[in-house]
């Protein structure tokens, strides 16, 4: 059954993995989250500034080797997930807060 909203829009319930927590045991908003009975969006936005040079210098914010440990990271996450019957959604070219004015324009987020 998915949980609709007085504005016909599916309510979802958001779990923002971000870069410095990955983690699927002991995550008290991921088990938060799915003790609401609602849809669990497991969400990572992978935003296109930490690929760019810093305005100042020009320094790489992510060089190549945490790039790679940071999608080996993802893989695994999504694996734990996966396994646990859920997906991961990554989104990729926008920031964070591009990625929630659309997830709210398309669904009832909690």
């Amino acid at each position: 059954l998915r949980a609709m909203a007085p504005g016909g829009r599916q309510s979802v319930v958001v779990v923002w993995f971000k870069t410095t927590d990955l983690r699927t045991h002991d995550h008290e908003p991921l088990t938060a989250a799915h003790a609401t009975g609602k849809p669990v969006l497991h969400l990572f936005v992978q935003d296109p500034r930490w690929l760019r040079a810093t305005p100042l210098g020009g320094f790489p914010r992510t060089g190549p080797l945490r790039a790679r440990f940071q999608l080996e990271a993802l893989g695994d996450l999504a694996e734990r997930l996966r396994s646990e019957g859920h997906a991961l959604s990554v989104r990729r070219g926008l920031g964070a807060a591009q990625v929630f004015e659309e997830l709210c324009e398309d669904f009832d987020v909690a």
